[in-house]
């Protein structure tokens, strides 16, 4: 068995890490650790331990704060010390700057919804992004599957067009500090004469990440879909998923973040004859 951290740290919100034991990386069966003593380390001058809760969980009072060096350390009987760490980047504000319904005609003779958005990217560091996008519609939120075929940030990634919900990229390619970025996704549904749209509220949440973050959920994807892949051609050979564990598996990753949001009015698209 080998000893798991993870530990997503967010901005604003309550510390809290997992921990369990796995017999390897991708176990579904975990042994649940109730009497580990974990110490956080913030500021590389504060420290203070965390109590247990329940289900292997262990939380502080502590609030995440941006901008901060956190390290934690994992003490278990018969195992090595496990340590982890990362620092948490500062929030970047998101603005929608427009919206349309008619932004693309797919292939099934469809439009497809577009966006545009703004935010800021500070060219002299190393920056990292993840972008998620929700439809309320009444009492109901889900997430969409944005993405722009036309965008060298996002295709540099490698992700296959439309086939996350969660996009994550870095500032490699963007070389100015005001960033506008175009997305389309599906919103709308189809008969044979019309398209309709619901009326709806549109959030988008923009993540500045931590590379720790970058790297665990890029491993992620390529793993699912490779697997998944490489099951159904019988060569299946799993891509490794990240860790910045020291002595056990898991991830220690951080992020803050921003909102916007647009309400879409209800709007009916005729085909013509």
């Amino acid at each position: 068995m080998v000893p798991a951290i993870n530990c997503i740290l967010i901005s604003g919100e309550k510390l809290s890490l997992h921990v369990s034991l796995a017999e390897k990386i991708d176990s579904i069966e975990l042994t649940l650790v109730e009497n580990a003593i974990v110490q956080v380390r913030q500021r590389e001058s504060e420290s203070f331990q965390l109590n247990y809760e329940d289900n292997g969980i262990y939380t502080s009072d502590n609030l995440v704060e941006h901008g901060t060096a956190y390290s934690v350390s994992v003490i278990l009987d018969e195992y090595q010390v496990i340590t982890a760490h990362d620092s948490v980047p500062t929030p970047s504000v998101i603005s929608i700057i427009s919206h349309t319904n008619t932004a693309k005609l797919n292939e099934e003779g469809s439009f497809l919804a577009g966006i545009e958005l703004g935010f800021a990217d500070d060219p002299i560091t190393e920056n990292y992004y993840e972008l998620l996008m929700f439809k309320r519609e009444e009492e109901h939120l889900g997430l969409t599957y944005p993405f722009n075929e036309q965008s060298k940030i996002l295709l540099n990634e490698g992700f296959e067009p439309f086939s996350t919900e969660i996009l994550v990229f870095s500032d490699e390619l963007i070389d100015k500090e005001e960033v506008s970025m175009n997305l389309i996704y599906q919103s709308s549904y189809r008969s044979s004469r019309y398209q309709k749209i619901r009326e709806h509220t549109l959030i988008v949440e923009l993540r500045h990440i931590s590379k720790e973050y970058y790297m665990f959920k890029k491993s992620q994807y390529f793993y699912e879909n490779t697997l998944y892949a490489d099951f159904i051609e019988g060569t299946a050979i799993a891509y490794p998923i990240y860790s910045n564990v020291e002595n056990g598996l898991g991830i220690m990753a951080s992020y803050s973040s921003s909102l916007d949001s647009v309400f879409i009015e209800a709007d009916t698209i005729q085909f013509s004859q």
